[in-house]
């Protein structure tokens, strides 16, 4: 029997379920992070079948090579502003914003002037 568990003022007996058989806990300092390469990511976590999870940063103000995954990835902005390209469109970036794109979606990430860096967490998964 799960034990049920308050989140937020509700009930939640799933969340209980997921953390009693949650394969791996994992804590990574993020500032490490800094010493790699142009555009760094560093994935923190492992999956099976191909999901991975991770953070890159972004502090050029010119954009990223762009890339595209042969599976579905996510994004969730953390720190700064700047601009992302999803298939050649163009959109803001802030703390907050998240995505889910598509297998072979091509992105590439810039920051604003005004902001030291970007962070971001991304995940794949299959699809």
């Amino acid at each position: 029997m799960l034990q049920k568990t308050s989140y937020g003022g509700q009930p939640h007996s799933f969340f209980c379920f997921y953390i009693r058989r949650c394969r791996m806990i994992k804590y990574f300092d993020v500032n490490s992070i800094d010493a790699f390469g142009s555009h760094p990511s560093q994935t923190v976590l492992r999956g099976t079948n191909g999901a991975r999870m991770g953070v890159s940063l972004v502090a050029s103000e010119s954009y990223s090579k762009e890339e595209s995954h042969d599976d579905q990835e996510g994004l969730f902005f953390v720190e700064g502003t700047g601009y992302a390209k999803f298939d050649g469109v163009e959109y803001p970036i802030c703390p907050g914003t998240y995505v889910l794109m598509p297998a072979y979606t091509k992105h590439c990430f810039r920051k604003d002037p005004d902001s030291c860096i970007v962070r971001l967490l991304w995940f794949h998964s299959a699809v």
